[in-house]
């Protein structure tokens, strides 16, 4: 995460709160709307370069829910960091810093918090 937001030098996935706009009608919360608009913000990449995995999944830390979805890129992972890379620095306020590759258990560190941690491992089993 960039140096201006609260989890700076933190390493999570494109994420972001929920917004008044993504409440519909009735009241319910369009996590998908929510999850394009943070992820092209974020990176640059829009959904339907993506794969996605249909379902939600629910990761609790304490008195954090977070709501993953998984999504496969079509590109491999050094040419989308190069390309995620391009667009923070185009951004004037990127909220990103950087975006690391992790492929196993041998890149999870101290920068990543239990849920982000917590998903990863799950996705390996």
């Amino acid at each position: 995460m960039g140096s201006h937001t609260a989890g700076a030098g933190r390493t999570y996935f494109c994420c972001g709160t929920p917004e008044p706009a993504d409440v519909g009608a009735g009241g319910a919360i369009d996590l998908d709307d929510n999850l394009s608009r943070e992820l092209l913000e974020e990176t640059g990449i829009a959904m339907t370069e993506l794969d996605v995995e249909p379902g939600w999944i629910l990761v609790r830390d304490r008195c954090f829910l977070g709501f993953m979805k998984r999504v496969t890129a079509r590109d491999d992972a050094e040419r989308l960091r190069e390309r995620i890379r391009r667009h923070i620095a185009a951004d004037k306020h990127p909220e990103l810093a950087d975006m690391r590759i992790v492929r196993g258990p041998a890149d999870i560190d101290s920068r990543m918090p239990p849920s982000v941690v917590a998903f990863v491992e799950r996705q390996w089993r």
